[in-house]
């Protein structure tokens, strides 16, 4: 997928953009789930924060 296409995709009023947001959420929970595994309930880093976003 080049980059760039997926905002755009997503953010488009669509049943592709609904089955696209369908198929990558279970992916974006199970890494929430393993990161919190790995680091455990520390505080968020607010330095690094508007830098950061799931893809």
């Amino acid at each position: 997928m080049p980059r760039g296409y997926l905002r755009p995709a997503l953010l488009e009023d669509s049943a592709a953009s609904a089955e696209l947001f369908g198929r990558l959420l279970p992916g974006a929970r199970a890494e929430t789930e393993r990161l919190s595994g790995v680091h455990g309930e520390q505080a968020p880093d607010e330095e690094g924060r508007p830098s950061r976003c799931v893809a």
